[in-house]
């Protein structure tokens, strides 16, 4: 009743029970009282953002029946606001009538902001590289952000932030329009400028994206974004000096074009271990033919969460994309697919799985291989995770299963099998997240894989078949 528009609905059981005639009934009986539309929302609390945003931020309109699903979205919007702290939807006393008023609580956080994080990381980017004294910062990464919660007075969020490790390089800003049309629609635009540095390539990315969001409802948003950015792709190698340099001929000028969707679904609660998401998404580059490189990108993302008792999950994900359209037979490393790392498939290093290409030093002497990428990719993953709280509070062990491939082309499918990892690893429940380590292994690696040249096994290792991940956050 009280989502057909009677707010003062209220229902009473009446029993009544017969012991000698050993019989029993029970009436229901409803009271809607009188039929309600919404008429205006009242605000308190507010300090720095007019009233009239926040009744907007509701998304409450006046001549709508009243519903409590509408009460509870208005709350959900307004705790979802970056400028609010706190917000309490509530019906105000009043008259019992066809019309009804809503109080809206609230309480704001500071204007303005400063947050800078520091942390431990990038692991898995010393693949051929050991860990040692002189390189281990390259661990490090920090990352800042300042941020203004109500720019122009209505409660627009803009903010600069940066990134800097040894392998990302990063300056931005962005400027958040949290109203489009409805409380469930926002614009986005970010301009952004960085250095990425890859095992097989390094690029610098300048450029701007554009971002409309809509969340539909709790559990299902969608993107879409136009990306415009100017890349400079390019190798290092290391000088007969030993110092490292960018090798002239790989380096290759190009602009990207692109409008990408995507959408993210989920039923349940997959965070606890119970449900599942779908993520498609699709890219489309240079449809204008205003781009150096036109293709079109497509890739979905499936993952499943199931209690098999009060400590054991079994987690399950399928991944897959193709480039299944591109004017140019040759498409830039960073556009291709990559797999493999902690968080894909396990017993890989980062996206050590798939095609490789060899190398040479500055004598012609094999040094190892680097990674290609490709056209298409496929990858599984199994996983069983079991809380061992007893033995100490907030530990798990997981084990599992991963397998995939990457493709030149999705029509050379059949000339490279699934490739496939094992492992297990422990997991702590920390304040940041949980922090991972697992240890994967490679069962039917390739010579590529051991560091094997046309036979020639002086580089390979037995520690080339096994891969160490350690990160914070589940594979998946």
């Amino acid at each position: 009743m009280r989502n057909l528009g009677y707010p003062y609905a209220e229902t009473e059981v009446q029993t009544k029970v017969d012991t000698t005639a050993k019989t029993a009934s029970v009436a229901m009986l409803t009271y809607p009282g009188p039929r309600a539309k919404f008429d205006s929302v009242f605000v308190e609390g507010e300090e720095t953002l007019q009233a009239k945003y926040i009744r907007r931020e509701t998304g409450i309109g006046e001549d709508e029946f009243f519903s409590d699903d509408a009460m509870r979205e208005a709350q959900r919007e307004l705790f979802g606001h970056h400028l609010l702290r706190f917000a309490l939807i509530s019906i105000p006393d009043q008259d019992q009538d066809s019309t009804i008023n809503v109080l809206a609580r609230v309480k704001e956080r500071s204007l303005r902001s400063f947050s800078a994080t520091f942390g431990i990381g990038n692991y898995d980017r010393f693949e051929g590289d050991p860990l040692t004294l002189s390189n281990s910062y390259k661990l490090f990464r920090a990352q800042a952000s300042w941020s203004h919660r109500n720019a122009r007075g209505k409660g627009e969020l803009f903010s600069v932030n940066g990134k800097l490790s040894a392998f990302d390089l990063r300056l931005g800003a962005s400027y958040l329009f949290p109203y489009v049309y409805n409380t469930k629609s926002s614009i986005t635009i970010s301009p952004f400028v960085q250095r990425r540095i890859e095992r097989a390539y390094s690029i610098d990315t300048g450029g701007i994206r554009n971002s409309f969001g809509y969340n539909y409802s709790e559990s299902i948003t969608g993107t879409f974004n136009y990306d415009f950015t100017l890349n400079r792709e390019f190798d290092v190698k290391e000088s007969e000096d030993g110092t490292s340099e960018i090798s002239p001929d790989s380096i290759l000028n190009y602009n990207i074009s692109s409008f990408k969707f995507s959408v993210y679904a989920r039923k349940g609660q997959p965070r606890r271990g119970s449900g599942f998401t779908v993520q498609p998404f699709l890219e489309l580059s240079g449809l204008f033919n205003e781009a150096t490189f036109s293709f079109q990108k497509a890739a979905l993302d499936v993952r499943g969460y199931k209690k098999v008792n009060s400590g054991l999950v079994a987690a399950a994900r399928l991944n897959g994309g193709s480039i299944y359209y591109a004017k140019q037979d040759s498409l830039p490393a960073d556009i291709r697919f990559y797999n493999g790392g902690s968080s894909e498939v396990r017993g890989w290093g980062r996206q050590e799985l798939g095609p490789k290409e060899a190398v040479f030093d500055s004598l012609g002497s094999f040094s190892g291989y680097l990674p290609t990428g490709g056209k298409a990719t496929f990858s599984f993953n199994f996983e069983l995770r079991q809380d061992i709280d007893k033995l100490i509070k907030g530990l798990s062990l997981a084990g599992f299963i991963d397998g995939g491939q990457v493709w030149r082309t999705i029509r050379t499918t059949s000339n490279r099998p699934i490739q496939f990892g094992v492992g297990g690893g422990l997991r702590y429940e920390s304040p940041i997240g949980p922090i991972r380590i697992d240890l994967g292994y490679k069962v039917n690696p390739t010579d590529e894989d051991l560091n094997i040249y046309r036979g020639d096994k002086s580089m390979s290792s037995a520690w080339d078949r096994w891969q160490l991940h350690f990160s914070i956050g589940q594979a998946f």
